[in-house]
């Protein structure tokens, strides 16, 4: 067998000497784990937080959970039964009698007053109603009524009028009337005469009547020249109350 030469020798030490210190080198500077890296260099080495990404779907929902059962009574203790019931309380006195409409009258059509200084009628439906004896009766109303303008009353006297209510032939309410610049319709509430309750010691038949006076335009004959006074409508209620 043929011996290596001194230069094949040497050649093969230089190589293994060169392989082995370059694997020392590698496993001296091999980084395994981020601790190995100074703290500054590694946050140069890290990038900034990207966007947060978009939501998920939501997930299924989970089963229900178990019913939870009653707890036990506190302190108090467990509610108890009902007692006896109480005795009737004393009767309470007695309220006040009621009221109620007895009747309502009203006119069948417009009236004007008349030509003459005087009374025109006015005719009433629904007028009529019984009292009963120790029974009060009491009168609420209201009239509507067209006055003509001042101009049309072409005597000295001022324009003027009224419309009364009478009770089997008494007056017993009334509204005043007086012209003006310019012809107006008005409603007001007619003013009762005393008594302002009706009483009776026995049962007794009633009639109401409604009647319209004007003196506009009068002259020295008791013609009438001017305009007239017009009862629109007249409405009464009668109260009864015991």
């Amino acid at each position: 067998m043929r011996k290596p030469s001194p230069a094949t020798v040497i050649a093969s030490i230089a190589l293994f000497v060169a392989l082995g210190g370059t694997a020392i080198a590698a496993k001296h500077y091999l980084i395994t784990s981020t601790s190995q890296i100074k703290p500054s260099v590694l946050k140069k080495l890290r990038g900034n937080t990207g966007p947060g990404g978009s939501p998920g779907l939501p997930g299924a929902q989970g089963p229900s959970g178990p019913m939870a059962t009653a707890g036990a009574n506190g302190s108090n203790g467990a509610r108890g039964s009902t007692g006896p019931e109480g005795e009737a309380g004393p009767e309470g006195t007695p309220g006040a009698d009621g009221t109620s409409i007895v009747a309502r009258a009203h006119n069948v059509a417009p009236v004007a007053g008349g030509t003459t200084l005087g009374f025109t009628s006015v005719p009433i439906t629904g007028g009529a109603w019984d009292q009963g004896a120790e029974e009060l009766n009491g009168f609420a109303g209201e009239v509507t009524v067209t006055i003509p303008p001042e101009s049309e009353c072409t005597d000295s006297f001022d324009g003027d009028g009224a419309i009364q209510v009478l009770l089997d032939g008494t007056e017993i309410g009334s509204v005043g009337m007086t012209t003006h610049h310019s012809e107006e319709t008005i409603t007001a509430q007619l003013s009762w005469s005393p008594p302002t309750w009706l009483s009776v010691n026995k049962a007794t038949s009633h009639s109401l009547s409604a009647r319209i006076w004007t003196r506009c335009g009068e002259i020295g004959t008791g013609d009438n020249t001017g305009g007239h006074f017009t009862l629109d409508s007249i409405k009464i209620a009668v109260v009864g109350a015991q």
